[in-house]
Protein backbone atom coordinates (compact mmCIF):
# COMPACT_ATOMS: atom_id res chain seq x y z
CA UNK A 1 0.00 0.00 0.00
CA UNK A 2 1.33 3.69 -0.67
CA UNK A 3 1.80 6.76 0.77
CA UNK A 4 -1.73 8.81 1.53
CA UNK A 5 -1.81 12.06 0.31
CA UNK A 6 -0.42 15.42 1.96
CA UNK A 7 -1.99 18.79 2.07
CA UNK A 8 0.65 21.79 1.97
CA UNK A 9 -0.83 25.07 3.74
CA UNK A 10 0.77 28.69 4.09
CA UNK A 11 0.71 29.78 7.75
CA UNK A 12 1.33 32.92 9.76
CA UNK A 13 3.81 32.16 12.15
CA UNK A 14 3.72 33.63 16.01
CA UNK A 15 7.19 33.21 18.32
CA UNK A 16 8.83 31.28 15.48
CA UNK A 17 6.17 28.65 15.31
CA UNK A 18 3.07 28.21 12.70
CA UNK A 19 -0.16 29.89 14.06
CA UNK A 20 -4.17 27.58 13.39
CA UNK A 21 -4.34 30.77 10.70
CA UNK A 22 -4.01 29.41 6.75
CA UNK A 23 -3.85 32.48 4.61
CA UNK A 24 -6.84 31.87 2.09
CA UNK A 25 -6.38 30.02 -1.04
CA UNK A 26 -3.31 27.88 0.38
CA UNK A 27 -4.28 25.10 0.95
CA UNK A 28 -3.32 22.30 -1.36
CA UNK A 29 -4.24 18.36 -1.31
CA UNK A 30 -2.43 15.94 -3.39
CA UNK A 31 -3.30 12.46 -4.12
CA UNK A 32 -0.27 9.83 -3.77
CA UNK A 33 -0.05 10.05 -7.54
CA UNK A 34 1.15 13.82 -7.79
CA UNK A 35 4.05 13.41 -5.32
CA UNK A 36 7.32 13.25 -6.61
CA UNK A 37 9.84 11.27 -4.65
CA UNK A 38 13.69 11.31 -4.56
CA UNK A 39 16.73 9.84 -1.90
CA UNK A 40 18.51 12.90 -1.89
CA UNK A 41 16.00 15.95 -2.68
CA UNK A 42 16.48 16.29 -6.40
CA UNK A 43 13.26 15.87 -7.50
CA UNK A 44 10.28 18.61 -6.56
CA UNK A 45 6.57 18.24 -6.12
CA UNK A 46 4.75 21.28 -6.70
CA UNK A 47 1.78 22.24 -4.82
CA UNK A 48 0.00 24.97 -6.84
CA UNK A 49 -2.57 27.37 -5.76
CA UNK A 50 -6.08 27.93 -7.15
CA UNK A 51 -5.90 31.82 -6.77
CA UNK A 52 -2.92 34.00 -5.73
CA UNK A 53 -1.86 34.13 -1.99
CA UNK A 54 -1.40 37.67 -0.23
CA UNK A 55 1.58 37.82 1.69
CA UNK A 56 1.53 40.74 3.68
CA UNK A 57 5.07 42.67 4.41
CA UNK A 58 6.40 42.12 7.98
CA UNK A 59 4.76 39.34 8.75
CA UNK A 60 6.48 35.80 8.88
CA UNK A 61 5.00 32.19 7.09
CA UNK A 62 5.13 29.04 7.50
CA UNK A 63 4.62 26.30 4.53
CA UNK A 64 3.20 23.48 6.16
CA UNK A 65 2.91 19.68 5.18
CA UNK A 66 0.47 17.68 6.89
CA UNK A 67 0.14 13.98 5.68
CA UNK A 68 -3.06 12.41 6.13
CA UNK A 69 -3.67 10.35 9.07
CA UNK A 70 -0.70 11.59 10.83
CA UNK A 71 1.45 9.33 8.13
CA UNK A 72 4.73 9.29 9.64
CA UNK A 73 6.85 7.94 6.25
CA UNK A 74 6.62 11.56 4.78
CA UNK A 75 9.80 13.30 4.91
CA UNK A 76 10.74 16.75 3.32
CA UNK A 77 13.83 18.49 1.97
CA UNK A 78 14.36 21.81 2.85
CA UNK A 79 16.68 24.77 1.79
CA UNK A 80 17.54 27.36 3.51
CA UNK A 81 19.30 30.17 3.03
CA UNK A 82 23.45 30.31 4.13
CA UNK A 83 22.98 26.37 3.43
CA UNK A 84 24.42 24.71 0.58
CA UNK A 85 22.06 22.46 -1.54
CA UNK A 86 21.72 18.79 -1.28
CA UNK A 87 21.78 18.29 -5.00
CA UNK A 88 24.79 21.08 -6.62
CA UNK A 89 26.42 21.25 -3.04
CA UNK A 90 26.48 25.80 -3.89
CA UNK A 91 25.39 27.51 -1.01
CA UNK A 92 21.62 29.16 -1.16
CA UNK A 93 21.62 33.29 -1.19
Amino acid sequence: MGLPGITGEIRTVENGKPTAYILPYSTVFLTPDKVNTSQDGSVATRFNFKAPVFLKNGVSFAITLIPSCNNPNYNAFVKMLGNPDLVSGKVIN
